[in-house]
């Protein structure tokens, strides 16, 4: 039996090889999620130097969740005429332009135009990426392949390699020259998929209609199907809001009620970056083995323990540092119910449309609500009352997670 790259071949003799298709999917992608973390990241110049508060970093943060999540929707569902290389090339150009933008601000209006730009161009990325790994790699692998994206940009590059290189890029050019970098970074993605991916065979899909239908997909009016996707966004919802609340609300409590000192808590929250890292490189290629409905069940529930070691009273340093990572870890369900599940839950030219579905819904309830929501709770009830939210969302994700039904289930139905 061949590798992967032999079998895809065997589909499709115009299939680029497999390594060059993750590695450059997962450096636009992780290029993406770094400038939309940046705005925190530059926030200590970025604020005293445009005379900026908190309340507008408020603004700014929620201004990118919207964009992002209706970008991330309309796009892709919009312009399915236009190849995947063309769209990719075009929302990284896109990014560059933004950060441009960015690098240009005099007031609080320009970075809100700086954000609504990001959101357009980052918005549509995950759908689009992850429509071309499903539709090139060997389906057989996509959860490997899938949290291999995301993993490798999403958490190496963006949420560790891009603070520990983004935060001496400012004390060293400040950020509006930090800016300019990423611009710079943004352009080399755009160029990258001009010139590395190949045209779609037909110049409107990446699938030719010819080719035989996917065996881990099934036809989108399928009932499962389309509970599958309603399940992943109301998943997906609850497991932003565990991960928002967590980078949003962590840190201030680990200070004030846990009496850590900031270099302390720094280290705890970044075994949170670590243990997602631990998560997408695991959990996406178990969901290969044991099935997509386990694996998300019981990496969801894992993140009960980040907040549940928190919460616990009496519990040392050490074991709150480990849970924490264990805990972590439920972000390698990411790439499940943003992509994977969502990718066999129909036609392979309506994947980015169903990703931008999820995605949308999961950043809106998770990433807009959730935070509003445990904001107003913590000035009325205090600061626990978010981490007690933050404890409960995978809890209940989890249980959601046992309604997915499984793609051979779907492929049954579908045939029935």
């Amino acid at each position: 039996m061949g590798s992967a790259e032999s079998r895809v071949a065997e589909r499709d003799p115009a299939a680029p090889p497999t390594a060059r298709l993750v590695s450059l999917f997962a450096f636009a992608f992780g290029w993406m999620f770094l400038v939309r973390n940046s705005t925190g990241l530059l926030a200590p110049q970025l604020l005293p130097a445009l005379g900026l508060g908190s309340r507008h970093l408020g603004i700014l943060a929620a201004t990118l969740a919207v964009s992002w999540s209706l970008f991330g929707w309309w796009i892709p569902s919009r312009f399915t005429r236009i190849g995947l290389r063309a769209r990719l090339a075009a929302v990284c150009a896109i990014l560059a332009a933004a950060c441009l933008v960015g690098a240009a601000s005099t007031n609080l209006a320009v970075l809100v135009v700086f954000q609504l730009l990001a959101g357009l161009a980052g918005g549509p990325a995950l759908p689009l990426i992850q429509a071309g790994v499903a539709t090139w790699l060997d389906s057989g692998r996509r959860g490997r392949y899938m949290g291999l994206v995301q993993g490798l940009g999403g958490s190496l590059l963006a949420a560790v390699l891009g603070p520990i290189c983004l935060v001496p890029l400012v004390a060293s050019t400040g950020w509006r020259g930090a800016l300019l970098i990423l611009a710079l970074g943004a352009a080399a993605a755009a160029l990258l998929a001009t010139l590395a991916l190949p045209r779609a065979a037909r110049g409107s899909a990446w699938l030719d209609a010819s080719k035989p239908r996917d065996p881990h997909s099934a036809p989108s009016g399928t009932p499962g199907a389309r509970r599958n996707v309603l399940l992943c966004s109301a998943v997906g919802g609850l497991l932003v809001a565990w991960l928002v609340l967590g980078t949003t609300f962590f840190p201030l409590y680990l200070v004030s009620a846990r009496g850590l000192g900031a270099v302390e808590m720094s280290r705890v929250m970044g075994l949170i970056g670590a243990g997602s890292l631990f998560g997408v490189l695991t959990i996406p290629h178990l969901s290969d083995r044991v099935g997509r409905r386990p694996a998300l069940a019981i990496g969801a529930v894992l993140g009960c323990l980040s907040p549940l070691a928190l919460l616990t009273p009496g519990l040392s340093t050490e074991w709150m540092r480990l849970l924490v990572f264990a805990g972590s870890a439920a972000g390698g369900t990411f790439p499940l119910f943003l992509a994977v599940i969502p990718s066999e839950a129909g036609p392979a030219e309506r994947i980015a449309t169903r990703v931008g579905i999820v995605q949308a819904a999961s950043e809106l309830a998770g990433g807009v609500l959730a935070p509003i929501l445990a904001g107003w709770l913590a000035d009325a009830h205090g600061l626990r009352v978010a981490v007690v939210l933050a404890s409960l969302a995978p809890l209940l994700a989890g249980l959601l997670a046992l309604g997915v039904n499984e793609p051979a289930r779907l492929e049954s139905s579908s045939q029935a």
